[in-house]
């Protein structure tokens, strides 16, 4: 069993179930606890990761053969679930969204398997963008987002005046 909350909502997932039989539940919280759509059943996945922004999420099966790296892009900002994409990265490791939420990182890394090692970066809705194999690839991380690393409007047009 696995729960996960969205960084940025009222929402949070669960993954219940048998090992290679799992099912994936989310919810709402207001003034009850509430489902949102209903329950994903027979999923084969282990791990929920969702965007820092919140609203989307991976399903993933790391570390598994009988999942076979099976990735799963859903949009849960409706009243259901809306499935964006499958694909599948084999003998996935590790999940990881960058910081803007915009893009989501699968890698295979060296401890935890020996072949196949590398990385894959998908956009949010789950199309592939970039590909990587790597001999004894360790880790893949984002780099952090500086806090205002943008002017704010105000700022902006003051500068602008000046130029």
């Amino acid at each position: 069993m696995s729960l996960s909350w969205d960084p940025q909502g009222p929402r949070f997932a669960v993954i219940q179930g048998e090992q290679g039989r799992t099912d994936v539940s989310f919810y709402k919280i207001g003034e009850k606890i509430l489902p949102i759509g209903k329950t994903l059943a027979n999923k084969k996945c282990n791990c929920i990761k969702w965007s820092p922004l919140g609203q989307y999420c991976v399903l993933a099966g790391l570390n598994n053969l009988s999942f076979d790296g099976v990735l799963e892009f859903w949009d849960i900002g409706g009243d259901s679930p809306t499935l964006m994409n499958e694909a599948s990265h084999f003998m996935v490791t590790n999940i990881s969204w960058d910081p803007t939420g915009r893009y989501v990182c699968s890698s295979n890394t060296y401890g935890g398997h020996s072949v196949e090692n590398g990385y894959n970066m998908w956009n949010f809705q789950g199309s592939k963008i970039f590909e990587a194999s790597l001999d004894n690839f360790i880790q893949f991380q984002w780099r952090p987002r500086p806090k205002n690393s943008f002017l704010r409007t105000k700022d902006f047009k003051r500068h602008k005046r000046r130029t």
